[in-house]
């Protein structure tokens, strides 16, 4: 399994860093879609609107996530994003892959310093 998910990172993945860190890695990222289900601070969305609130993150073990708090920022796609829940999916005893929760926090800075959007 963690082959397929391996290729799937390297096709459709981004780049991923804790701002002003060196560490970068690739993993796929995507609007978390709530459909037809009750969550805390749930905000309904028109059908066929994407909430950019929350993001699904999916990437290797090797790039374990669980090692940060809750609140790190990480940076993705020229978006900040904090992180807001992660854990490690085990099958058979081996550690296949990171899942995680990010929330929307904010466009990365522009190359002059200033904010290109603050959320």
């Amino acid at each position: 399994m963690r082959e397929s998910i391996k290729r799937m990172i390297e096709k459709y993945g981004c780049t991923m860093r804790v701002p002003g860190g060196s560490e970068e890695w690739r993993a796929v990222i995507q609007p978390l879609r709530y459909r037809n289900k009750l969550y805390v601070e749930e905000v309904s969305v028109p059908a066929g609107m994407i909430d950019r609130a929350a993001y699904l993150y999916i990437g290797l073990p090797e790039n374990d996530l669980t090692v940060y708090p809750r609140g790190t920022l990480f940076e993705c796609c020229g978006e900040i994003m904090t992180l807001t829940h992660t854990e490690v999916t085990r099958i058979n005893d081996r550690d296949e892959y990171v899942w995680a929760i990010f929330n929307y926090y904010g466009k990365k800075e522009s190359e002059g310093g200033e904010d290109a959007q603050n959320a």
